[in-house]
């Protein structure tokens, strides 16, 4: 080997030992989820409704209901199209008749 290839080979050495202890230095900042304080109890669904409509469900564990905020995509930016509020999950459950047990019985 001559000494070219060795001065070379130590730079490209020295390049990554650099670059490793850079990645190794930098930290990424910390992401705090409702760092203040929680707002809430809620599960949150989006989903595609039409093609240029979107919806976002909001299930408000508290308040045991389904709000709707629908977004439409025409354009540059995205608008609000607007929000209906859901139905009552505790009473629409009680209405509904008690479902019979499907599950299999073990065999004697």
């Amino acid at each position: 080997m001559n000494k070219r290839a060795i001065i070379v080979g130590l730079v490209g050495l020295n390049l990554l030992l650099l670059g490793g202890l850079i990645l190794m230095a930098y930290e990424l900042p910390q992401a705090h989820a409702q760092g203040v304080g929680r707002g809430g109890n809620y599960v949150l669904v989006a989903g595609a409704i039409q093609e240029s409509i979107d919806a976002l469900y909001v299930l408000d564990l508290d308040r045991q209901v389904l709000d709707v905020i629908l977004v439409t995509k025409e354009g540059e930016v995205p608008r609000l199209a607007g929000r209906r509020a859901g139905p009552d999950l505790v009473g629409d459950l009680r209405q509904l008749p008690p479902q019979e047990d499907r599950r299999r019985r073990p065999r004697r």
